[in-house]
């Protein structure tokens, strides 16, 4: 018996959920409601500049693509190898015009790598070489005349004047000429270029507002560090009423921050300041008639007076919103912020639901139709911090569950997109929420199947009726689901008549399955372990051919070992079965290797379920049978297995004991104590020296001082 050594407490505190592609990220789904500022919205630069060289170059070969996976963007695909594959096609077009800018942009960029950190001070020598460069490419870009790469130079003659530090040229040429070029992804770098310029020379409002206008977050960030509060707010407000900014703003203030400071909004000690800052709303901007956007600040009040619990001017004044003129991401907003209220004000009742259900389809589709983030993340807030804990508290425990199951089937129908080859079986395979999956683990077998009853009756409202068009219902996952459940119950004969209802095609593509088949439960925990190949694809070693159904097989095992032993004619035959059936329930505990037959997954700090059978213990209780038997095999190997079973129990809880300490501070009236101790005694008094016994080095310890 060897112990199993865990060479680090990280790894055992935060590993293996051994059956999963990767272990449950813990998402709070506490997504921020107030979303004026769409930065993300905001189609990069890299991502338009690839557009436009991705046409230039005449598009990409099958084998480009591939390559250009490699990178994090397909912009910097193209600017790889120093611009090769552009320089290149410049080449084949005979395009002079385009090869100068090329090359003039490679020394751009090289200059700009070595202004970055280096542990490297440049020489005088090589600062004189990176000064007339730059000259040169400034004055390469003043003196084109053509009108093709207009924009191309003119980017290059502000990016020259940049770097050398020359902000007011830069602000001339823009007023003069550049804001006059036809618009493009070059001319809309120029115009980042010219805010850097003003805000050099202090023009830092106006140089926000053109990094608003850009989703250049980065620059904001840095320019507007000292004015996000309410007295920075206020500030922004009476330089002008309608700048970008205060978009940026009044979301990180209502939002309060980034999570890892101190919130703003949340602060008690804040509380002064923000009433300041709704006095301010309510008795200046909303009286503004300069305010083009007056839905954005009755907005930000209702999310204050929301902050203040104070439910009910938060819902007046969030309705009022919906009236007010305002921009439409900022209608979007106002929406979803509504929502949230309504989870305060509203009890779920038949018209209440029906609200949810028209809001949950234009989540949806707002999602599908910008592709943002936010609508599907407000969607989860709902209905993982507000709705459910709300159905369950109650008593409404299968409605909450429907609406995970919604969230969970929308999650993956996304992951089945491109590959409608994929049968009905192997998508009930494919991953699900954490969330969804943790509460259907937390389900007794016959709360299981009362939840599938309510999937496939009559919806009671409209909400529910929605939830169910999106989930369906996989009667393969359910009835292999209700099977285990009841497997891990110790009930094997209604566990048959669910296992054998699932096809092999669905256990086939099941994460549990590389472990399936190359463990074999009729092998002794204590005796052997058995390793596996892990993540294993069909064809490859260690998947077995034909597809068994284990569980199934594990069932019925179990069914004709406890009728044996239930009518052994002799104490000797019923403590083989009795030995048997320990064995078998250790193998599909948590702490076997057969784990899969009663988990989907498994952790070195696992534990049978509080609603299981605990069949570790109920290993033990067998094991206590067969030791009354008087053969000396069957005795030794159950006494072995007791002792084995304790202990691994014991350190799987204080799973510090090392080799040499294996015993540390047990107590000798701990009962992995009297188990070694019973084990020792009878190897002494036997002298026994069976190979299993010799190579037990735990066991080797505990008996030195004898």
């Amino acid at each position: 018996m060897k112990r199993f050594i865990i060479l680090s407490i990280i790894l055992a505190l935060l590993l293996p959920l051994e059956s999963r592609a990767c272990g449950p990220v813990f998402n709070l789904h506490n997504r921020d409601v107030f979303y004026m500022y769409r930065h993300a919205q905001n189609r990069g630069h890299l991502a338009l500049l690839a557009d436009y060289w991705k046409a230039y170059v005449g598009g990409l070969t099958a084998g480009q693509k591939k390559e250009a996976e490699q990178y994090e963007t397909l912009a910097d695909y193209f600017f790889s190898y120093d611009c090769a594959l552009l320089l290149q096609a410049a080449k084949k077009r005979n395009d002079k015009e385009m090869l100068t800018y090329l090359e003039q942009t490679l020394i751009y960029n090289k200059v700009s790598d070595a202004l970055k950190e280096s542990w490297e001070y440049p020489t005088q020598e090589q600062l004189a070489q990176r000064q007339t460069a730059l000259k040169k490419m400034s004055g390469v870009g003043k003196s084109y005349q053509g009108t093709r790469l207009k924009p191309q130079y003119a980017l290059l003659y502000m990016r020259a004047n940049m770097l050398l530090k020359d902000y007011r040229s830069n602000e001339i040429f823009w007023e003069k000429e550049g804001k006059h070029l036809p618009a493009s992804v070059f001319k809309d770098m120029m115009e980042r270029i010219y805010a850097n310029a003003i805000l050099q020379g202090g023009r830092w409002r106006e140089a926000c507002d053109i990094y608003v206008r850009h989703g250049d977050w980065e620059s904001v960030e840095w320019a507007m560090q000292n004015y996000r509060n309410a007295a920075g707010i206020q500030a922004v407000y009476r330089e002008d009423p309608n700048s970008p900014t205060l978009n940026y703003l009044l979301q990180y203030y209502i939002n309060g921050g980034y999570g890892w400071e101190w919130t703003e909004v949340d602060s008690p000690a804040n509380h002064q300041s923000r009433r300041q800052l709704m006095n301010f709303i309510q008795d200046e901007v909303l009286k503004d008639k300069k305010v083009e956007d007056k839905a954005l600040w009755q907005a930000a009040l209702a999310m204050l007076y929301f902050y203040d619990n104070d439910w009910k001017q938060a819902e007046k004044s969030i309705r009022r919103a919906a009236s007010l003129k305002g921009a439409r991401a900022t209608y979007e907003s106002v929406r979803c912020i509504a929502l949230l209220i309504s989870t305060r004000t509203r009890k779920y009742a038949t018209n209440y639901a029906k609200y949810l259900q028209k809001e949950f389809e234009w989540l949806l589709s707002a999602a599908e139709k910008t592709q943002d983030d936010y609508f599907m993340d407000i969607l989860e807030r709902m209905v993982y911090r507000e709705l459910t804990p709300q159905l369950v508290q109650s008593g409404k425990k299968n409605e909450a569950l429907t609406l995970l199951a919604m969230v969970d089937a929308i999650h993956r129908k996304d992951s089945w997109k491109g590959n409608a080859a994929k049968t009905a079986d192997e998508r009930g395979c494919l991953a699900t929420t954490w969330e969804y999956e943790t509460q259907l683990d937390s389900l007794t077998a016959n709360e299981l199947l009362r939840f599938c009853h309510h999937l496939q009756s009559k919806p009671k409202d409209k909400l529910q009726a929605f939830a169910f068009s999106k989930i369906g219902f996989e009667a393969s996952a359910f009835n292999e689901m209700l099977g285990t459940k009841y497997l891990a119950e110790g009930d094997f004969a209604t566990a048959i008549t669910y296992l054998e209802k699932v096809p092999t095609e669905y256990i086939k593509h099941q994460g549990i399955y590389e472990y399936a088949s190359q463990r074999d439960f009729k092998k002794d925990r204590w005796m052997v372990r058995q390793p596996v190949e892990v993540n294993n694809k069909e064809g490859h070693p260690g998947y077995s051919e034909p597809i068994r159904n284990v569980k199934l097989e594990y069932c019925r095992e179990m069914l004709n070992l406890e009728s044996r032993y239930r009518l052994a004619a002799t104490p000797s035959i019923a403590a083989d079965n009795a030995y048997l059936l320990a064995s078998r329930y250790y193998q599909a505990s948590c702490y076997g290797d057969c784990w899969y037959l009663t988990h989907y997954y498994n952790s070195v700090s696992d534990s049978a379920r509080g609603w299981e059978k605990d069949f570790a213990q109920e290993a033990l209780r067998y094991l206590s049978e067969v030791k009354k038997d008087i053969r000396r095999d069957i005795k030794l190997k159950a006494l072995f297995a007791t002792a084995y079973i304790q202990y691994r129990n014991y350190s799987q809880a204080f799973f510090y004991w090392m080799a040499d300490s294996w015993f540390g501070d047990i107590s000798p009236s701990s009962d992995v104590y009297r188990a070694y101790n019973d084990l020792a005694t009878f190897v002494r008094t036997n002298e026994i020296k069976d190979s299993y016994i010799s190579r037990c080095d735990i066991l080797r310890e505990f008996m030195k001082p004898f």
